[in-house]
């Protein structure tokens, strides 16, 4: 049987951006980086090199809230990361609206 590769593996469809954005670490330090794309459930973030990070909070530009994450990938300048919502009923809003993208 031969495993899925790329989109078909995906839960949403992925946007392309280029949208400066600053993620936080767990110790309180920032670092810029730059979404390149987005899905309601996750992103590519383009990061320092050498980034070394677990979970993430991450926050969009003119926007003051911050999205928890996971990273579920990581390369040389990118990490993947998985949204973790929280909200009463459970759902995932879209980044659109919780970001203001």
């Amino acid at each position: 049987m031969k495993s899925k590769t790329g989109p078909e593996q995906r839960r949403h469809a992925r946007e392309r951006a280029a949208l400066h954005a600053r993620v936080f670490i767990p110790d309180g330090t920032a670092f810029d980086c730059i979404i390149q794309d987005w899905s309601e459930s996750g992103a590519r973030l383009r990061v320092p090199l050498g980034f070394q990070a677990r979970e993430v909070d991450v926050i969009a530009p003119h926007s003051d809230k911050r999205i928890a994450a996971r990273i579920v990938w990581r390369n040389a300048h990118s990490i993947g990361v998985a949204f973790r919502f929280g909200g009463a009923d459970g759902s995932a809003a879209s980044l659109e609206q919780t970001l203001s993208i």
